[in-house]
């Protein structure tokens, strides 16, 4: 999903096929919801999501923690400042990912809003974070993303800091406890390693 592939699961794919260059890894995207949906079925052997699994059967290690962070039109007034109180964004129009595909992401926003004082008005939607970006540029409104952002960002869009939301967005991988594939056993071991190794906080 979005946030996995702009955040640190390329270099890893990438640390892993050198390490084991005999599997295979087949990627499909897939918003969180449906990569569960898929594990229970057994047509995937791993999904990168964010959120928890109420799945028994499903094992996750987190991967990734991100931050909120704000996307504003490069033309926006607060465009120029260092960081966005989430309740100036009040009044604003938003631009949000599709139930369909954000959903996840959603429940852990909203409440923020909430928090805050207002819900946002959302105006238009998108399937994709390229099509969130665009609207964006547009100038169709602003959104709330996570800060991978700044390794997607695009111009006309500026990213900025959420001051004062301590919560974060957890990317975790997931799998089903019984998968007997030895090549996933594989890649669980070397995300176990990976994860032991990364910075803090990371």
């Amino acid at each position: 999903m979005d946030f996995a592939i702009n955040g640190v699961l390329p270099s890893l794919l990438q640390r892993f096929r050198s390490r084991f260059p005999r599997v295979v890894l087949d990627l499909e995207y897939s918003p969180s919801s449906r990569q569960r949906q898929a594990l229970l079925e057994g047509r995937i052997d791993i999904g990168f999501v964010i959120g928890e699994s109420a799945s028994p059967r499903v094992r996750q290690l987190p991967i990734q923690q991100h931050a909120f962070v704000a996307l504003l039109p490069d033309t926006h007034a607060l465009a120029a400042a260092g960081e966005v109180h989430l309740a100036e964004l009040a009044a604003e129009d938003f631009v949000m990912g599709t139930e369909e595909a954000f959903g996840t992401f959603r429940r852990l926003f909203f409440p923020l809003c909430h928090g805050a004082g207002f819900f946002p008005n959302i105006v238009q939607e998108a399937s994709n974070s390229s099509g969130i970006f665009g609207l964006v540029a547009a100038g169709a409104g602003v959104s709330v993303y996570a800060d991978c952002a700044r390794n997607a960002a695009r111009m006309g869009v500026v990213v900025r800091p959420l001051a004062g939301v301590g919560e974060r967005i957890p990317t975790y991988a997931a799998w089903v406890e019984d998968n007997p594939s030895e090549a996933l056993r594989s890649f669980q071991n070397f995300l176990a390693d990976a994860q032991a190794q990364a910075p803090a906080g990371s």
